[in-house]
């Protein structure tokens, strides 16, 4: 008895035929496309979720990262958080941790201070009433130029 004899691979009633040459090939590259097809879809759905999984990232730390190099951190607010909430403050709408981290930004942003005092100018021009928050600009330490800047401007005019 024979390898052939012992195992059975015609079925009874099935006429099986002979491949043409280079079938098999056909068929096998055929399946590899199918299969790399499947892949590169697979790929290209996991890259574009990647992608938008780092898009929403961005854009939730992105606006500390493209800010005007003039908006400057003082305590825990930058310039552009203060002048979003001059209006509420000088209507008295702000809770009292806000009011205090506003207090101790203008005390180191003398920039914000003049800003400050021309919207509580403005607003009590066109409403009539007094502003609700003042601030005494004798508090605020800071030079109104950064350090660095102020020394170089001192050595400048020494060098001539």
């Amino acid at each position: 008895m024979n390898d052939r004899d012992e195992f059975q691979f015609e079925k009874p009633g099935i006429d099986w035929q002979s491949c043409q040459g280079g079938e098999i090939g056909k068929v096998s590259a055929f399946l590899k496309r199918r299969r790399r097809v499947a892949v590169a879809k697979k790929a290209s759905i996991g890259l574009g979720l990647l992608l938008m999984v780092a898009g929403a990232g961005w854009l939730t730390f992105a606006d500390r990262d493209l800010r005007d190099p003039d908006d400057h951190q003082v305590g825990q607010l930058y310039c552009s958080d203060v002048e979003k909430l001059l209006q509420p403050l000088l209507e008295g709408e702000l809770t009292a941790d806000t009011v205090q981290a506003i207090e101790t930004h203008l005390e180191g942003c003398p920039g914000c201070v003049e800003h400050l005092e021309e919207a509580r100018l403005e607003y009590e021009k066109n409403t009539g009433e007094k502003a609700k928050f003042q601030f005494s600009s004798e508090h605020a330490l800071a030079p109104s130029a950064p350090v660095h800047e102020t020394i170089r401007l001192v050595s400048h005019r020494f060098d001539r």
